[in-house]
């Protein structure tokens, strides 16, 4: 285990000390109530990059940007997003979640196929895998490893958490499976505003080049019976451009860094 990690499971010994030492009881319960609420703080913060490194946006990048998808495939939606994708002529990175993978495995060879970068997003998608054990959480990302490796024959490189959070063992699980930390640079909060019109104007005017955008598949929007995705997609693409920005791949974004001596992590 990391130094970290192992520290912050070693100050749980505070509580039994609180209560074995009387006359610092008091002090010894609010340095592990205040270790405790910043590590909580720290576990749930999308950008912490205190338990794994962590791509957030690529520095030295003027034009393009990534469009990035969580929580996919979902059927009826991933196909018509790849067609308006492709109508478009951008390619995307689908974070997919393996149970669905499984079950849907001629469209994500679709995905892959058709040149988007398909990124690990866990096996179930797990509401509490922050607090997850580390065999759990070793689990959750193997087995979306092993699913989306069989199916495309090509092991993502990219990991992104559920909902950005963090686990304790994360940074020796993503050693392990040969995985990288990816999360975003302007979050879309599509989740909760539900519209079209104020995710762009949301997304759209904090975009510059560089950035990494989050968005999300199975949301319904404003139009009935229809996936918000599907409204988003040609005014995000058409938007960005008028800016001089150019949509593109995780793998396509990241190309710059690896050509440009001013990039960083």
């Amino acid at each position: 285990m990391r130094p970290l990690p192992r520290a912050i499971l070693s100050s749980h010994l505070l509580a039994p000390a609180a209560l074995a030492l009387p006359g610092l009881r008091w002090p010894l319960l609010i340095v592990y109530g205040a270790v405790h609420a910043a590590v909580t703080a720290e576990i749930l913060r999308p950008g912490s990059r205190s338990f794994a490194p962590n791509l957030r946006r690529v520095e030295g990048e003027e034009k393009r940007i990534a469009l990035t998808f969580d929580d996919g495939p979902r059927d009826g939606e991933t196909q018509s997003l790849l067609d308006r994708l492709e109508a478009a002529g951008v390619k995307a990175t689908f974070f997919v979640v393996g149970a669905r993978a499984r079950a849907l495995a001629p469209l994500v060879r679709r995905i892959h196929d058709a040149g988007h970068t398909i990124g690990n997003h866990t096996l179930s998608h797990p509401v509490f895998w922050s607090m997850m054990t580390r065999r759990r959480a070793v689990e959750e990302v193997a087995g979306a490893q092993a699913i989306l490796g069989e199916i495309t024959g090509w092991a993502p490189e990219w990991f992104r958490p559920p909902m950005g959070h963090k686990n304790l063992h994360l940074a020796e699980i993503l050693e392990a499976q040969g995985l990288k930390q990816v999360t975003w640079s302007i979050r879309s909060f599509d989740t909760i505003l539900r519209d079209v019109g104020r995710v762009l104007g949301r997304v759209l005017p904090r975009a510059r080049g560089g950035d990494i955008l989050t968005f999300h598949e199975g949301l319904s929007g404003r139009t009935p019976g229809r996936a918000l995705s599907l409204d988003l997609i040609d005014p995000l693409t058409a938007g960005a451009r008028a800016k001089g920005l150019v949509p593109v791949s995780l793998e396509a974004l990241l190309s710059t860094r690896r050509e440009s001596p001013r990039a960083s992590p």
